[in-house]
């Protein structure tokens, strides 16, 4: 699955610190279109593209050494960024991760809108850190804290380890 950013003016010409454009609520919405759906518009001004180097070091850290990757730090009051990361194979992260990490992303909302996609309908209760784990649509999708930022993400999955996960979904199902 191909994941297109389309943005209505080019990335990466300009950096400069701007007045916020992405609201907080808004940020669920474009994890579940970028990374669940595959493709996220933006508008002038809402993203910039950065290096994954230039990704927090607390948050480079959580995501290892892709192979390649395109991130983009998003517009908004605090620090967000959205990333489309490609990990070798046979490596110990799976082959592709999709997400965006936020410092003021609310969890319950992101959840809530990955819990919408998913089941068409949002759960009662919110915990701190969830996991949907899909092996036969090939991903997990997770909610859940990495240092100060609040992230959602989905991992692709090697053909190892979807039946790896589906193995262990087996175990745990009537």
């Amino acid at each position: 699955m191909a994941i297109v950013i389309a943005l209505a003016a080019a990335l990466g010409a300009s950096t400069a610190a701007a007045a916020p454009v992405i609201g907080a609520d808004r940020l669920p919405d474009m994890f579940v279109a970028a990374c669940l759906d595959g493709t996220v518009a933006m508008s002038p001004g809402e993203a910039s593209r950065i290096g994954v180097g230039e990704l927090p070091a607390d948050l480079r850290k959580k995501l290892g050494r892709p192979a390649s990757g395109n991130v983009w730090r998003l517009s908004t009051a605090d620090h967000s960024y959205l990333y489309v990361l490609n990990y070798p194979p046979g490596g110990p992260h799976d082959t592709r991760i999709c997400g965006l990490a936020s410092e003021d992303m609310r969890m319950d909302s992101a959840a809530s809108a990955v819990d919408l996609r998913m089941n068409g309908y949002v759960g009662a209760e919110k915990l701190s850190g969830l996991q949907w784990l899909m092996p036969k649509d090939g991903y997990v999708a997770t909610i859940a804290r990495a240092g100060r930022f609040n992230v959602a993400q989905i991992n692709w999955l090697s053909e190892s380890g979807r039946a790896k996960i589906g193995r262990e979904v087996q175990q745990v199902s009537p």
